[in-house]
């Protein structure tokens, strides 16, 4: 089998601090601005500011009028306020404003700790122009949002907001409570132009010095921030729904899942000035399905090798006496984690849950015929978090959950989350469920594979629109894919984790019943993307089977043995322990796990951010998705291909490395094309497949990739033509935070021609960097933590010498000497099945790199 080879790094670019700006127009349209309306906007201001003053002033009163527990803070006023956005959020400290959370559209969430006097003193500035510094500064800031409601709509989930006006009547209510705690630092030192090094040296000692102190005061605040939430709740009766940690913590904030009284939660969300997101327990959903069954198979199942990987499964326990999968359990660390149940037995009627998603990482595409003899390829673990009814209890905290499983489980790095909330949410902050996934992988060398979510068959939920309820509307498949209300479910938004949707697999139809969908097209109940700031999520699909319809009365959506996945089940209930008569994303995620978990098997040194760029790497997108509009919503990179993922042959050729960058670097790979294959001569088809997946420190109270994670990167390629040299310096000047998207210098209109004659030709990507360069509009690869991109060339068009450049970038880490780890995936793939060509051999001899040489490379022999 061939394997593939690593990536020849040849250069690490350090990139050089940009130094200068530019900008005269809108200079002077700051001027004509502070000419016209400096009063005007002076006068609104003030006005706003005096009414949230007396706002609060009355809310206090009315407070203490109505017997509520006193507040320990009265200084500290919630604001919340509309500012341009090309105004640096940060700048708002300068007006005595701590910015807790960054919002849609220019909104903010902030905080004013000194009966914002600091604020009328910019304004004053601003009037009469007093200060250099800040005289203009006011004129970013367009409004203050008065009426203290409105700052409900940024904070509160669409369900709770719906039932505002009636929430004191609730009892008590489970909600997932996320706060700040964001302590802003200095900017990491930039060398000026005449600076000398030694200087330079020394402004970036000092700095660490005061990063040191910085994590400090960050630890002080952030626990100075729970007493307070702590003292607040505790007259409500709040209580923490928490096993081990109260609180899930990050750089900027913390989160908690709490109950409390509905009373308890108007209170704390209209007055606890540091909250920016609550969110309502959901119930979570796993599959629907019939009783339709088939019959048993007489299968002999043998243990896997002592050092075969592990997979944690995270369900509603497991069968794990199934003669079909006991030689494959690793019974010892089991666990339950449901309340007052320590049995790890899965007891989901009708087959039963966990036990099929078991089945399904070792078995993907089902059992062979009877009377064969199978090995287990891994061996399955049981972290059991659902009840009985397939639930998970309202006294359970997922981010709790997620830390102990990972940290019960260690060394184990493969994790099957085939559950998912039933009710999407338009989140503009990623969910601390999700969130705390991210951290984990960030913090660990683990992966998550995730269930994107289903939609039900028929749901009494009009806020939960079910398959039939949309098809009753009139809302015709696969349109209602699309609908707001059918998107992907938290955790499926986790950014490190591979989100997995379903396609179906059949062209089912008989005199009663005929599938939704079609072979490769969307499954009738597999939610979409994108995912949160554009990420594209799902990452990948795989085959779920799918819904039917009764086609003479249009009134029944079931699934049916004929387009269901054939899986092992619990013979808790004396059925069958295999059948087809279920269907959903549940069973898609546990097949995409088996391929990584194969990775792992072949590659245990490696880091899972390869197994995860392989997977991606290995997908295609169905021919049949040319049916659908935005169709990567649906697909994600598509369907993965075991075969692709784990192992080459002469007609494809891949390559990989893996590394650590940081924002100031570049990594440099070249991998050298044979003149066998790029000769004039030669014409035929040249599949280019790049996938590069990293991860980073998230935070949680801003919005966008870049300001989630700690630090971002993305890839590009030399253009034809372009020498080492040229690319390289073309690299490095593209450093600056202003030039993210690299664009040529303006050219007059009489030499344009000209000089694109001289211009080598960029590849012609599917997806592109910018949203508009690719053939797929609207969609950035930079947006994802896993890009992959794709073209077709011809032979001849392609150059000698192919580069490859890792680009780290700045996020909210002012540290810029903190390294991001990385693996970078290329593959070549002859397209003309007539031409006999051994791509494989040709570019691996070509691209053999002595030892000696080459020390940072590995190769692989």
């Amino acid at each position: 089998m061939p394997e593939f080879q690593h990536l020849n790094l040849v250069q690490v670019v350090e990139k050089k601090p940009f130094i200068g700006f530019g900008g005269g127009p809108k200079k002077a349209q700051q001027t004509q601005y502070n000419i016209e309306h400096r009063q005007e906007h002076f006068d609104k201001l003030t006005a706003q500011l005096q009414s949230v003053k007396e706002s609060w002033e009355l809310n206090l009163q009315e407070r203490e009028e109505s017997g509520l527990p006193e507040i320990s803070d009265k200084k500290t006023i919630p604001i919340f306020l509309h500012i341009d956005l090309a105004k640096d959020v940060e700048s708002l400290k300068s007006f005595g404003i701590e910015v807790i959370s960054e919002e849609e559209e220019g909104f903010i969430l902030g905080a004013n700790s000194d009966d914002l006097k600091t604020f009328s003193d910019r304004l004053e500035q601003f009037l009469n122009q007093s200060n250099k510094k800040f005289k203009d500064s006011a004129a970013g800031i367009f409004d203050l949002i008065t009426e203290p409601t409105e700052r409900l709509k940024r904070i509160l989930s669409a369900n709770l907001l719906a039932k505002w006006e009636r929430l004191q009547e609730e009892r008590e209510i489970v909600v997932y409570i996320a706060i700040s705690s964001y302590l802003k630092i200095p900017d990491y030192p930039t060398q000026g132009g005449n600076q000398p090094d030694d200087s330079y040296n020394s402004s970036v000692a000092r700095w660490k010095d005061r990063n040191q102190e910085w994590q400090v005061a960050k630890d002080e605040l952030c626990m100075e921030r729970q007493t307070a939430f702590e003292n607040f709740i505790r007259p409500h009766n709040g209580v923490f729904v928490s096993l081990v940690s109260q609180y899930a913590e990050f750089d900027d904030g913390f989160g908690c899942k709490i109950r409390i009284s509905g009373v308890g939660l108007k209170d704390l969300a209209l007055n606890f000035p540091f909250i920016f997101n609550i969110l309502e327990h959901d119930p979570l959903l796993s599959f629907q399905g019939t009783t339709e069954l088939e019959r048993l198979l007489e299968i002999e199942v043998a243990a896997p090798d002592e050092n075969f990987p592990k997979v944690c499964v995270i369900d509603s326990g497991i069968q794990e006496g199934h003669r079909l999968l006991a030689p494959a359990i690793d019974g010892t660390l089991s666990i339950s984690y449901v309340p007052n149940d320590l049995d790890t037995f899965d007891k989901v009627s009708n087959g039963g849950h966990g036990t099929r998603v078991a089945g399904a990482v070792l078995f993907p595409i089902g059992l062979p015929s009877n009377g064969t003899h199978v090995k287990a390829p891994f061996w399955i673990q049981n972290a059991r978090i659902l009840d009985d009814e397939n639930l998970l209890s309202s006294s359970l905290n997922e981010s709790d959950l997620m830390k102990m499983i990972v940290d019960r489980f260690k060394p184990t790095r493969i994790f099957n989350l085939s559950v998912s909330n039933g009710r999407p949410e338009n989140y503009i902050h990623m969910p601390l469920w999700s969130a705390t996934i991210d951290k984990l992988i960030w913090e660990n060398d683990i992966l998550f594979c995730i269930a994107a979510g289903n939609i039900s068959q028929h749901s009494n939920n009009p806020e939960i629109p079910g398959v039939l309820n949309y098809l009753t509307d009139g809302v015709v498949y696969p349109a209602f894919l699309k609908h707001g209300k059918s998107k992907i479910t938290n955790p499926g938004y986790s950014c490190f984790a591979l989100t997995v949707g379903s396609i179906s697999d059949s062209e089912f139809e008989d005199e009663v019943f005929k599938c939704i969908g079609s072979r490769d097209l969307p499954s009738a109940f597999s939610r979409s993307g994108l995912g949160l700031w554009g990420m594209i999520k799902p990452d990948v699909v795989e085959y779920g089977g799918d819904f039917v319809i009764n086609k003479p009365t249009g009134d029944n959506v079931i699934a049916h043995t004929e387009s269901s996945p054939n899986l092992i089940r619990s013979t808790r209930d004396n059925g069958p322990a295999v059948g087809r008569d279920v269907v959903g994303t549940s069973f898609t995620t546990p097949k995409v796990t088996h391929i990584v978990a194969s990775l792992q098997n072949l590659y245990p040194h490696e880091t899972t951010l390869l197994y995860r760029a392989l997977v991606v790497q290995s997908a295609r997108i169905p021919s049949a998705a040319e049916k659908i509009e935005e169709f990567i919503s649906h697909y994600g990179y598509g369907i993965p291909n075991i075969e692709r993922a784990i192992s080459n042959s002469t007609r494809r050729v891949t390559l990989y490395a893996s590394g650590l960058v940081n924002p100031k670097n570049s990594d440099l790979y070249l991998v050298k094309l044979p003149n066998e294959i790029t000769r004039p001569g030669y014409d035929y088809d040249v599949l280019i497949e790049i996938t590069l997946s990293f991860k980073a420190e998230p935070r949680i109270t801003r919005r966008k990739t870049n300001s989630y994670l700690s630090a971002w990167l993305d890839w590009e390629t030399s253009r034809k033509g372009e020498t080492q040299k040229t690319f390289s310096e073309r690299i490095l000047a593209a450093n600056n935070e202003t030039q993210e998207d690299f664009e040529e210098p303006n050219l007059d209109e009489e030499n344009t021609d000209n000089v694109d004659d001289l211009k080598p030709e960029s590849f012609k990507w599917t997806i592109g960097s910018k949203g508009k360069d690719g053939e797929l509009k609207g969609v950035k690869r930079q947006d994802s933590t896993v890009q992959k991109d794709w073209c077709i060339e011809k032979s001849n068009q392609l150059p000698k010498e192919f580069l490859i450049a890792v680009k780290g970038h700045k996020g909210w880490e002012k540290n810029l000497d903190k390294e991001i780890p990385y693996s970078i995936v290329v593959s070549f793939e002859v397209l003309n099945t007539e031409i006999e060509v051994d791509i494989y051999n040709l570019v691996r001899i070509e691209n053999q790199v002595e030892v000696e040489s080459q020390q940072e490379i590995q190769i692989t022999t």
